[in-house]
């Protein structure tokens, strides 16, 4: 049976069960900034195309925050997110609270 705090954990669990997903999260809160969604796109060798819908997921589940700027879209991680959790960059260690996800 789910727990409280399992069942708050679970929007996040489900957008972060994919691999790309995983690996927007850890750019973005790696870089403490925004990013562009080409940028991202880029980075992960991925489409412009899937690399929306990943932010479109992520973004859905609270982790992400989109602004469109001119003809771009700036993409951040939700303040509210960040507080929740505890990223050790040097471990490569989420900690979501219900969980941790080790991104080595």
């Amino acid at each position: 049976m789910a727990t409280p705090d399992t069942t708050d954990c679970l929007p996040f669990l489900r957008a972060l069960s994919d691999e790309s997903r995983w690996e927007i999260v850890r750019l973005l809160i790696a870089s403490t900034g925004t990013k562009h969604l080409g940028e991202i796109a880029e980075r992960l060798g991925i489409s412009n195309y899937n690399a929306s819908k990943h932010v479109r997921i992520l973004k859905e589940a609270g982790i992400l925050q989109v602004e469109r700027n001119g003809r771009f879209k700036e993409i951040s991680i939700v303040p509210a997110f960040l507080k929740r959790i505890r990223f050790r960059s040097t471990s490569g260690i989420l900690d979501l609270g219900c969980c941790r996800f080790d991104f080595k």
